[in-house]
């Protein structure tokens, strides 16, 4: 019966309370008048009205408190004072009804008697029933998933409040995220510990899980480190919650509390952007994105969104995508949007929307990205990459557009693969045309690059992901494997903020942060799936690690900038001006002629004298 109780909606359970009060009400009325009078009392048509009000008044306060929102299930010390104080409340307005509709046989000491009665039988039914629900459900915690909550705020307080309810967490304690405790203390009847102790804590009462009540972005790369490093090599889930400001029990079905992710380990602390460099080059400007189904492509185009273009045009190769764009911004009625199916290499095309659009910025991210595929690929990959960008730079001089930002890759440094020499290249042209034509242009031209974003479309997380997912092992190229990583909004950010810097054709460089060992990140993403490394010390683990060897044109770790060159800060903490010596040249318009006739020709030998000639 109870178990049934305990599983019906919750709006059932709110009308069994409030019937519960109301009958409560009547009781405590009824007693008060026996008391007072020394005789048993009956209700009769004289006096029902004050046992009316009695009740409706109690349910409307009760309600107006949020009582009905709080869980019979636990009483705590703060659950009484907030009874209490409402209790006061109704006593005050009840004792003054009392004197307004004061009869001969209604004695004044009723609105006083009858409040202190009301209280202790309130108390007294929420005590018994919490007791009687935890001791039905006692053998039930056992099947509770034990869990830590990190940090205590008003957030994580809210959460246990909303988890005694859930039928899934119980927690043991809360874990402290500042000074150490020397002495026991709790908050709301959980038990306040120190990191230190948390192994033991895991140890004594088999914890599952613990819950971060703050993104894990909000704190410092060192301390996050140490956090999660600690925490990961104790083997229990780590989950993180959100929405969890003005929140109760009734809504914790909008808490989402999820596993952590790769991208939340990766995610670093936020820095505000500069609102003038978000603005300078967007707002009520017509931008063009090329590559806008991408994955930065398209989280520029939505970023931007928030900075009141006046119009923007989407473009990619992409059919399914540009329908997925297209229905992302399907509601978007502020800003015009346009969307093209199309090639960059298509002059009458762009010149077509440089024509009838009048852009003002261009986000070049269309480019084929995928080392191995394009090592097979490599004609494919420098008329795109290369021919689509001299076509767009070509244009974008020819119809005077103000600002054009290019998105190169730290695989442009000191490139071995064709990806990489075709965005070095590509830099080459830039920088060119930027010196060649610094008196009679009114383009600007920038350079963005930067290494590897979380989960962008051909990166190897997603791959990583299913294979854990189907626990088939995991390929990894080398054990020294390194690379930089950057979440895709942060990264779409920089860009923006980068290309309104004042440039003649100037490369800017993204703080990556540390480079991370891909051994390491992998055992990460075991660890947060609760699953362990199977290799020679552990031969009942899990999942194996099986290496590949380095895939044509990879290199065990990248650079943002080359040995010779340097990094000089800008107005922005994480956008640095690189400084280096890059060979320039006069006739770009003969060594694209040259190029586009080696494409067509698939010509390797001439293509290979071609780059060592033009990129050493």
């Amino acid at each position: 019966m109870i178990n049934f109780i305990l599983n019906v909606p919750r709006l059932y359970k709110k009308i069994l309370a409030i019937t519960c009060d109301i009958f409560i009400s009547f009781v405590a009325t009824w007693i008060a008048f026996s008391l007072r009078l020394e005789q048993f009392h009956y209700v009769d048509k004289n006096n029902f009205l004050i046992y009316l009000f009695s009740a409706l008044f109690l349910v409307l306060i009760f309600y107006f408190f949020k009582i009905y929102s709080s869980l019979f299930r636990y009483i705590d010390k703060y659950f009484i004072i907030k009874l209490s104080k409402c209790i006061i409340f109704y006593g005050i307005i009840f004792f003054i009804f009392v004197i307004i509709f004061n009869q001969h046989y209604l004695p004044r000491s009723i609105g006083i008697l009858q409040p202190l009665i009301l209280l202790i039988l309130i108390l007294f039914q929420r005590s018994f029933v919490s007791s009687i629900i935890l001791n039905f459900t006692e053998f039930k915690d056992i099947q509770l998933e034990r869990s830590l909550i990190y940090g205590v705020s008003s957030g994580s307080i809210n959460l246990v409040k909303a988890l005694r309810d859930s039928n899934t967490h119980q927690i043991y304690g809360f874990i402290n995220e500042f000074n150490k405790i020397d002495k026991a203390q709790e908050v709301i009847g959980i038990k306040i510990y120190n990191i230190d102790n948390i192994e033991g804590l895991i140890n004594k009462h088999s914890i599952k899980s613990i819950i971060f009540t703050k993104n894990l972005d909000s704190f410092d790369e060192d301390e996050k480190d140490f956090i999660l490093d600690k925490i990961l090599n104790l083997n229990i889930k780590i989950l993180t919650a959100n929405n969890l400001l003005n929140f109760n029990s009734e809504n914790f079905k909008n808490t989402i509390l999820k596993n952590v992710d790769i991208e939340d380990l990766l995610r670093r602390k936020t820095i505000a952007p500069i609102k003038d460099l978000l603005l300078r080059n967007n707002y009520k400007k017509n931008i063009l994105i090329t590559g806008a189904a991408g994955s930065i492509g398209s989280e520029i185009s939505k970023q931007i969104l928030k900075l009141s273009p006046n119009k923007v045009v989407l473009i990619d190769n992409n059919e399914f995508e540009i329908y997925n764009l297209k229905n992302f911004f399907f509601n978007e009625k502020n800003t015009k949007y346009n969307f093209i199916l199309g090639d960059i290499n298509d002059e009458i095309l762009i010149k077509n929307i440089l024509r009838n659009e009048q852009i003002d910025t261009i986000y070049h991210c269309a480019a084929y990205k995928h080392v191995p595929i394009l090592e097979e690929n490599v004609f494919s990959c420098l008329k795109n990459n290369i021919l689509g960008t001299y076509n767009l730079l070509k244009l974008s001089q020819e119809f005077r557009i103000k600002n054009f930002v290019f998105i190169s890759t730290d695989k442009a440094v000191n490139a071995e693969n064709i990806m990489g020499k075709s965005k070095k290249f590509c830099e080459i042209i830039i920088k060119s045309i930027s010196k060649n034509s610094a008196t009679n242009s009114i383009t600007q031209f920038s350079i963005v690059r930067f290494g590897n974003v979380v989960d962008s479309r051909g990166s190897v997380l997603p791959l990583f992901k299913e294979q854990i997912k189907n626990k088939t092992p995991i390929t990894l190229t080398d054990l020294n494997m390194k690379r930089f990583f950057m979440t895709i909004p942060e990264a779409a950010e920089l860009v923006i903020q980068a290309g309104s810097f004042k440039s003649l054709g100037d490369i800017f460089v993204l703080d990556m942060g540390k480079e991370i060992r891909i051994y390491d990140l992998i055992k990460k993403l075991l660890k947060i799936n609760n699953l362990s490394l199977k290799d020679t010390n552990n031969v009942n683990g899990d999942i194996e690690i099986k290496i590949i060897g380095l895939r044509p044109g990879e290199k065990l770790s990248e650079e943002l900038v080359s040995k010779e060159g340097h990094l000089e800060a800008t107005e922005h903490p994480r956008i640095m001006r690189v400084v280096e010596n890059t060979k320039l040249t006069n006739d770009i318009e003969e060594k694209i002629k040259e190029l586009k006739e080696i494409i067509d020709n698939f010509d390797h030998n001439r293509l290979h004298i071609f780059l060592s000639k033009n990129l050493s």
